[in-house]
């Protein structure tokens, strides 16, 4: 039985068992045991998707045993999604599976699921609901450098958080007489945020110990996997180093953290990316590490066997500063879907020097490869990028042409501009030619405006069979170009006798002459 179907079957034994008995019994401990086997070597994303159930994208048969007990508490607590990390905490996992056995609320249940997860600080597990899955359905075909930037813009303010279920006390609390013992990891989260907040009081002399008293602290809640409060005494540590107004005092910083940041520890955190709770305190620990960071992210997409792990990877590797080597040099990989990530991420980065390791993956037989490789060169466009471009642009495969041509453009890809005229010249596809015309726009050069000018012109037969869409592209592409040639142009097509040409021709008027042409 594949792994997919063993997740879907011991998440489903379990619920029933849970379901029949809380206390804890062998069977729940051998069924338990077999999942988290499994998790233990990768992740898992459990999908709910109308009355189908999938997991990591693997249909999950109805006659299933036990899984669509999986389904029937997933549609019960309106989640679409469970995300499951590499190497999940036992305890997530019980609490994951306690808060689905659990009865949902009549109202908005699946608040009141995430706010369960949330209170039982469930770290290593993440939800989509069934709202927050609606409202992305547009996006999940979205390559990814499309992801990366979208991700970048200003996003509205979430709403406040549910505040945790406090149950009702059976007798009034004597607070001022009895002191509540704190937990193991709220001691250790307090011992460390006072360190590391009393450190910004010490004067220089007494510095140096105080930093190794909380060196040795954050080293053994790492050991402990008290992560969370190990990873908030870091990021005080990583703003009151850039904070420091004394060199000595920012150096002595600066040999503590790296000390701290070594690749035991960063592997540690790195799967904490997959949050997004925690995520830009990851990219933040990994840029601050440097070149080594960026290797252990790079090392963890390349392991990935989720598409929401990867692009998560993704995401913190675009806030990386140094390791653009590292990274480049991914391009060169066996794995189809690594070189196109690293291709991707080349391309948002702008990494001039990895254009010779991008113009050797051009020859890649996956058509996938070529398109991120082309759209990468494209980003970049540097003059040493239109050589291997104008194999892109001519691919064989027609949505590599078209997804390559729609990102070229500047002055700087003007040796491109006969390529593309003579591709124009022999494409049979008419989307693919408009694109051609639009890129002409875009590099505006003579030879390219004197092309535009002619596929702008009518074809000089009474009845022409060929698109209007081409031709439109290719006026419209004038607009774009400007200059004294093509506005002549323009001129006489607002005269043509075809609404849709004169229209597209006054609006590109409009623009070449507003561009000072």
């Amino acid at each position: 039985m594949q792994d997919e179907i063993k997740i879907a079957v011991l998440m489903g034994r379990l619920l029933e068992l849970m379901t029949r008995s809380p206390e804890i019994s062998d069977d729940h401990r051998t069924t338990m045991h077999a999942l988290a086997e499994i998790l233990g070597r990768r992740s898992a994303s459990v999908v709910r998707d109308k009355e189908q159930l999938f997991v990591e994208g693997v249909a999950i048969p109805d006659d299933t045993p036990f899984a669509m007990s999986v389904r029937d508490r997933l549609k019960a607590h309106e989640a679409a999604r469970i995300h499951m990390a590499h190497g999940v905490s036992a305890v997530d996992l019980v609490e994951l599976l306690r808060a689905l056995v659990a009865t949902p609320p009549p109202a908005k249940p699946a608040r009141e699921f995430v706010a369960r997860l949330a209170a039982a600080h469930v770290v290593s597990i993440s939800i989509v609901t069934q709202e927050q899955e609606d409202g992305a359905s547009a996006r999940r075909a979205v390559r990814v450098t499309a992801a990366l930037q979208a991700a970048e813009k200003p996003v509205p303010a979430a709403p406040p958080p549910m505040p945790p279920v406090v149950p009702t006390p059976q007798a009034p609390r004597k607070t001022v007489t009895q002191k509540p013992v704190p937990s193991p990891q709220r001691s250790l989260a307090g011992t460390l945020a006072g360190s590391v907040e009393r450190l910004q009081h010490d004067d220089e002399a007494e510095l140096l110990s105080r930093l190794d008293q909380v060196q040795t602290a954050i080293v053994r809640a790492i050991a402990g996997n008290e992560l969370r409060q190990a990873l908030e005494a870091l990021l005080m540590l990583v703003r009151q180093e850039a904070e420091a107004k004394v060199p000595d005092i920012q150096r002595q910083y600066g040999i503590a953290l790296r000390r701290l940041l070594t690749a035991e520890h960063l592997k540690k955190f790195a799967p904490m990316a997959f949050d997004d709770v925690y995520h830009d305190d990851i990219a933040l620990l990994m840029r601050r590490a440097g070149k080594q960071g960026t290797k252990i992210l790079l090392d963890l997409l390349i392991e990935a066997p989720s598409q929401a792990e990867r692009l998560a990877y993704l995401k913190a590797l675009r806030q990386t500063e140094e390791g653009a080597d590292v990274i480049a040099s991914l391009l060169s990989h066996h794995e189809w879907f690594v070189v196109r990530n690293a291709a991707d991420l080349v391309g948002e980065m702008g990494i001039v020097e990895a254009v010779p390791a991008l113009s050797r993956a051009a020859q890649n037989p996956d058509a996938r490869v070529r398109r991120a490789i082309g759209l990468a060169l494209a980003k970049i466009a540097t003059a040493e990028t239109a050589l291997p471009l104008r194999k892109l642009v001519t691919d064989e495969d027609p949505q590599v042409r078209l997804a390559v041509v729609k990102e070229v453009g500047g002055r700087a890809l003007s040796g491109l501009a006969m390529p593309l005229v003579s591709a124009a010249a022999s494409e049979q596809d008419p989307e693919v030619l408009s694109e051609y015309h639009r890129a002409l726009g875009r590099i505006g050069t003579p030879d390219a405006v004197a092309a535009l000018s002619k596929a702008a012109q009518e074809s000089g037969r009474l009845l022409s069979r060929k698109p209007v869409g081409p031709r439109l592209a290719a006026i419209e592409a004038l607009g774009r170009a400007g200059g004294a040639s093509a506005i002549a142009v323009l001129k006489e097509l607002v005269q043509n006798r075809s609404n849709d040409v004169r229209a597209a021709a006054a609006a590109a008027l409009e623009r070449a002459t507003a561009s000072g042409g």
